[in-house]
């Protein structure tokens, strides 16, 4: 089941990717601003999301968006992000 799963998010996160999706580059524009572009950011206020797994990634930008995390800055990002970009992202 599970490699379904990741097979089903593969067909879906690869053509974007391969095509060069630019609303998608704009967005990972937008995390490594904060998070750095390998994930460890220069401030030390922002986490480091560097070697976190997909499902931990996709089920935070999820509950900012949701509201059940609560930080100002990433409720405004992921505002109005897709569940897609969200995967995408992840």
């Amino acid at each position: 089941m599970r490699h379904a799963m990741a097979l089903a998010l593969l067909v879906t996160i690869v053509p974007a990717a391969a095509r060069g999706d630019a609303a998608l580059d704009e967005r990972i524009a937008v995390c490594t601003g904060c998070h750095g572009e390998d994930g460890k950011p220069i401030e030390p206020d922002y986490p480091i999301i560097a070697g976190q797994h997909y499902y931990y990634l996709y089920t935070q930008l999820r509950d900012y968006q949701a509201g059940r995390r609560a930080n100002e800055i990433m409720q405004g990002i992921v505002a109005d992000l897709t569940k897609e970009e969200m995967q995408a992202l992840a």
